[in-house]
């Protein structure tokens, strides 16, 4: 493979030195190999090593120097065409995150080094690619607790140790204990350093001969030079050996007879054979032995978690490890170089990373196309709950032995959601989550149902425009899944839906009317008229036992919501209802379409009622409704769905038009009208459905059927698409 590793810089460090060891490892295995950083030490030693480095501004929060970083990594991506980019920090992963991966072919993995605040504009810097490494089980814990992913979605790594490079030394030193430390000497991470430099007066007193030697460098390295300098002055010697940054830390360690540190600065000191104190700025733990061994495993030897080193706690821990000699500080050299050997050899860090890699872009495995939807889902609208089911249906259908689906679900409540159908769901208002699953999504399958209209107001329709927007902006391709478009009234409202619908990679709309309104708003784009997509869920067996909450005895099935702009309206339905019970001889049972909002006015028109009818009180599911309508002799439907449901259930409805889109369909499927909410006339003609009526019902939903399947064939084809991207990666 061609791999791009990506990093803040190369200075000493544990992600920098990780990260200088994989790119030699990887490129010991055949595969091309490019690093980006800001440089530093490490830079010359892997062009010494024939692995290209380029220098790209990515240790900075200054928003121009990351804009500038962005563009060089796009161009370096855009000329290299790596299949694999691979960002070690969070500066690196959120510039990589935003780089046309699907366009240029690349997959894009990253590796958790440590835990950040993951709290405000800190989160929104945090992308953990498709697919993510961890180098500890609490890093585990911590991206499941604040970031959402599944622990089975992190590949577990080490910080590999190249044990031929970094071994035990022959013989012994001379006089005196050397006590070496190597960290990166930043403010927030010098804490060891500093204890170090303020004990060295008292520890040379007792220990003729100490020397403490500090390897780093960074932004407090010159206080600490300072503050070594005054030291040094009160032991009347030198006693603390500041050597700034080096890179060959293997050749000092074999002068070292106690390591203090944390981190991979500590395995690489344990495969020395140099008995270790585990203390930094994240905890102290103490001396590595069998006993800690577990809790230091845990943290990836960093301690986070523990109490922070104090000069008591770390001078008596000191004072202990240098007393150690003979066999038993033999068998704490052998345990530690053992414990590496064990669990953090380079090779298992280059297996681990191949595994990362080869994941997903196996060629004999299936391709992961993730597809992210979003509607008017987990309001408990029966109807988008329907258009959820089935959409997410099709999607499912997509699926083949090249291409496995991963499908998420944006719900205003993704927990009922996910308790109801089982979906992968999370909040549509957690900016957070949508950004995620919209940068690691392939497509953005958008509706069905009526969702560009500002009816309801401009801000939902913000909300929808601004969904698509994001998508486009991270790579993902955009489907609209026969929506239901206005309506649309303000003049600024309808160029915002024209912009943005133009942008999509699929229209598909539910009826000419929306096709002709995007005509007027100026789109150009192809426009594919087909059907709601509840048509292509299956109808209800009527033959099986009734529900118990329906009625024993023959009934209509009254769908309403409420028209604020006739308070006459539930008098005026109750009216009708009577007649119909009366007339037919039938039972009238109202069913809620939303809940709460069409029970309340369905209870009203119950109690204005003088005939025998029930509520539907119970929410039920959108398949439990289905068997509603299928039951009934016929229905009048006042909600788009309620209509749909009745159809696709093959029962007549006679509508109530309150919106265009209802008086759409009445037409395709060859229904009756009963007039507007202002213009409903309790007292007109009403006759049974006819024979003839129930045969054109029937050919008309066959037709929508159809169509609906028509749908379900472009999402494939546009799934299908992306083989092309996989087969070049």
């Amino acid at each position: 493979m061609k791999i791009l590793l990506t990093t803040m810089k190369l200075d000493i460090g544990g992600a920098e030195t990780h990260v200088t060891e994989l790119a030699r490892e990887l490129k010991r295995r055949g595969h091309s190999v490019t690093v980006a950083s800001s440089g530093g030490v490490y830079a010359a030693e892997l062009e010494r090593d024939g692995i290209p480095h380029h220098t790209v501004p990515m240790a900075s929060h200054n928003p121009a120097q990351m804009l500038r970083a962005y563009f060089m990594l796009r161009k370096i991506a855009k000329r290299e065409r790596p299949d694999i980019v691979h960002a070690h920090a969070r500066i690196p992963a959120f510039l990589c995150g935003f780089l046309p991966r699907k366009r240029l072919g690349f997959h894009f993995v990253t590796t958790a080094h440590g835990a950040f605040r993951a709290t405000g504009l800190l989160r929104l810097l945090s992308n953990w690619g498709e697919r993510t490494a961890s180098v500890s089980d609490d890093l585990t814990d911590y991206l499941s607790k604040y970031y959402g992913i599944a622990p089975q979605d992190v590949i577990p790594t080490v910080n590999g140790i190249d044990t031929d490079k970094f071994t035990p030394r022959d013989g012994v030193n001379g006089q005196g204990a050397t006590i070496m430390h190597v960290s990166r000497l930043d403010p927030e991470t010098a804490l060891a350093a500093r204890l170090l430099i303020e004990l060295a007066p008292e520890l040379a007193r007792v220990h003729s001969g100490l020397k403490i030697l500090i390897i780093g460098g960074g932004g407090a390295e010159a206080e600490l030079r300072d503050l070594a300098l005054a030291a040094n002055e009160r032991c009347g010697r030198e006693v603390v050996s500041m050597t700034g940054a080096r890179t060959d830390i293997a050749e000092l360690l074999q002068t070292a007879d106690l390591f203090v540190g944390v981190s991979r600065a500590a395995l690489e000191a344990l495969s020395c054979g140099v008995p270790t104190l585990l203390a930094g700025a994240q905890g102290f733990l103490g001396l590595f032995t069998p006993e800690t061994e577990a809790q230091a495993v845990a943290t990836n030897l960093t301690c986070r978690g523990n109490a922070l080193p104090t000069a008591e706690a770390l001078r008596a821990a000191l004072e202990a490890a240098l007393d150690l000699s003979g066999e038993p500080r033999e068998r704490l050299a052998s345990f530690g170089r053992d414990f590496v050997l064990r669990g953090y050899s380079v090779a298992r860090m280059g297996d681990d990373a191949e595994r990362l890699y080869t994941f997903e872009n196996s060629r004999v495995s299936p391709r992961v196309s993730r597809v992210v939807m979003s509607g008017y889902f987990g309001y408990g609208n029966a109807g988008d709950e329907a258009i959820l089911q089935a959409v997410h249906s099709a999607i499912e259908s997509c699926a083949s032995e090249r291409v496995k689906l991963e499908i998420t679900v944006l719900s205003r409540s993704p927990q009922a959601t996910r308790e109801m159908y089982g979906f992968t769901a999370v909040s549509r208002f957690n900016v957070l989550r949508v950004v995620r699953v919209l940068r690691r999504g392939d497509i953005l399958v958008f509706g069905g149902g009526s969702l560009l209209q500002d009816q309801t107001s401009t801000r939902s329709l913000l909300y929808y425009v601004n969904i698509i927007r994001l998508a486009k902006l991270l790579g993902a391709r955009v489907i609209l899944y026969a929506n239901g478009i206005g309506p649309v009234t303000r003049p600024a409202n309808r160029r915002r839906v024209a912009r943005v619908v133009s942008r999509a990679d699929v229209i598909t709309l539910r009826d000419g009317v929306s096709a002709r309104e995007l005509r007027d708003m100026g789109v150009k784009n192809e426009l594919i008229v087909t059907s709601d997509p509840v048509f292509a869920t299956r109808p209800p067996d009527v033959t099986q036992r009734a529900a118990s909450y329906l009625p024993s005895s023959p009934y209509v099935a009254v769908s309403i919501r409420e028209s604020r702009e006739n308070p006459d309206f539930p008098a005026r339905v109750a009216r009708l209802c009577d007649r119909i019970a009366a007339e037919q001889h039938r039972e009238i049972l109202l069913v809620p379409m939303q809940h709460p909002a069409d029970l309340a006015v369905s209870r009203e028109v119950a109690r204005l009622m003088t005939q025998p009818c029930s509520v539907l009180e119970t929410r039920l599911s959108p398949s439990q409704l289905m068997e509603v309508f299928a039951r009934a002799d016929f229905a009048v439907a006042m909600r788009l769905h309620a209509l749909i449901f009745s159809a696709r259930a093959g029962t007549p409805a006679y509508g109530i038009d309150y919106d265009p889109k209802v008086a759409a369909y009445l037409d395709l499927l060859h229904l009756p009208c009963l007039g507007t909410p202002a213009t409903l006339d309790p007292e007109q003609p009403l006759e049974p459905p006819s024979d003839e009526l129930r045969a054109k019902l029937a050919e008309a939903v066959r037709q929508q059927a159809e169509l609906a399947a028509a749908t379900a064939k472009l999402l494939g084809k546009l799934i299908a698409d992306g083989e092309r991207w996989s087969d070049n990666v």
